[in-house]
């Protein structure tokens, strides 16, 4: 049944492939890319015995940035090598400095994938998360290398799916020697696809140690000073479409209040700015790109169009909301906020455990909707001074719950 399924999955690969192929080709006129890399060709391969780590974008890769720190001072004989699949975590993973190199991971194919395999010639393959590629994980086995799935995740939405399968990727998920679930959910889950339970190891979630948070004011001091930003500042990150009309209309109703209150508005996706200045457009604000030619002092919103600042932005921030959850698409992380009055919706599936921890520790707030995000916004600027204390406490929070890096790397280097 098994090698049924596995030659269903390859035929259905094929097309894909070819269409990928030609989008690759596209890119490639349009001076967007380089085909032999997504393809798995890339520099030298190092001689030495090697980790290869894959994490699909820019969360998975700073999820793992610890676990490498830890595992470079374990496995000094060794080098690491990281794949992702998108640009962004390919952009981040390359600021690594525990990393030998880096490289995009070719579509899940078995004729790319076993010259790579050849070429690296990996000890051991970490995937982060869900990177479930069924053709990786056989190819790995057949090659001998040691797996390891790392930060662990099912999501809610996805585990139907995956248990539909569950013949399929039962056997797969008892190829790997260790399984680091998330959360004690994921574990269940991964339970319930017919993991054994002698390779599940709950020992905690790494984003937990790569978070910082808000927590100091002194690297964003100068940001502050360049773009004019006084001390009253609401901060939308991450936000999805429909989330950005919320803010807008919430800072419009309270600005009476709080006349010298500013807004910032992140969108996620940064094909979406000039959608998100329409809508400020619309509204009459005095608004501010980032990258805006015309610097204007007094704005009213501004509108961040860059990558990687956003967490310099966070800790000038008197109250934060974090997109993707007023609209269902699963929310983002929140631990970059950590130390600053913090909001989010209901729809936070993507980080739940994470999620609830920092609601109990009164660390974050959860609202049903826009009246309720309003309320809460209302409290916190009317309680500023009440809210100090909240580095101290985001700190302490931290202190008690990292250290799974040190778990996950002690049990992967005995291997």
């Amino acid at each position: 049944m098994l090698a049924i399924i596995f030659l269903l999955y390859n035929i259905i690969l094929l097309p894909i492939f070819v269409l990928y192929f030609f989008y690759l080709l596209i890119r490639k006129v349009q001076g967007k890319g380089n085909i032999s890399s997504r393809l798995g060709y890339f520099g030298k391969v190092p001689d030495r015995d090697l980790i290869w780590v894959h994490a699909a974008s820019v969360g998975e890769v700073k999820a793992v940035i610890p676990l490498l720190a830890e595992l470079k001072q374990k496995e000094k004989s060794r080098v690491i090598m990281i794949s992702t699949l998108t640009d962004a975590g390919q952009e981040e993973a390359r600021k690594i400095s525990h990393a030998h190199g880096t490289m995009f991971l070719p579509l899940d194919f078995p004729f790319l994938l076993i010259p790579l395999f050849l070429r690296l010639k990996p000890e051991k393959l970490i995937l982060v998360e869900t990177e479930l590629w069924p053709n990786l994980i056989m190819i790995a086995h057949l090659f001998k290398t040691h797996l390891f799935l790392v930060n662990g995740r099912l999501s809610p939405g996805n585990f139907p799916r995956y248990y539909f399968f569950r013949h399929f990727f039962g056997p797969l998920l008892n190829l790997f020697i260790r399984v680091f679930p998330q959360s004690q959910e994921d574990e269940e889950r991964f339970k319930a696809l017919g993991t054994s339970e002698d390779r599940i190891y709950l020992v905690g979630n790494l984003k937990l140690d790569g978070a910082s948070g808000a927590l100091s004011k002194e690297k964003s001091s100068s940001l502050r000073e360049e773009l004019a930003i006084g001390e009253l500042l609401i901060v939308g990150g991450s936000t999805h479409p429909g989330e950005e009309e919320i803010l807008l209309d919430i800072f419009k109703e309270i600005k009476g209040d709080y006349p010298a209150l500013r807004l910032l508005l992140a969108p996620r996706h940064l094909d979406r700015v000039t959608e998100v200045l329409e809508l400020v457009k619309s509204r009459g604000f005095a608004f501010q790109r980032r990258t805006g030619v015309n610097r204007i002092e007094d704005w009213e919103v501004l509108i961040l169009d860059t990558m990687g600042e956003l967490n310099k932005v966070y800790p000038l921030a008197s109250a934060v909301f974090i997109g993707g959850s007023l609209v269902p698409k699963g929310g983002h992380n929140p631990l970059e906020a950590l130390g600053r009055p913090l909001f989010f919706g209901p729809y936070m599936e993507n980080t739940k455990e994470i999620a609830e921890l920092l609601i109990r520790e009164g660390l974050a707030y959860q609202v049903g909707d826009a009246r309720s995000l309003k309320q809460g916004l209302l409290r916190v600027l009317k309680q500023r001074e009440e809210q100090k204390g909240l580095p101290a406490a985001a700190r302490e929070f931290l202190n008690r719950h990292q250290g799974a890096s040190l778990r996950t790397a002690d049990i992967i280097s005995e291997y």
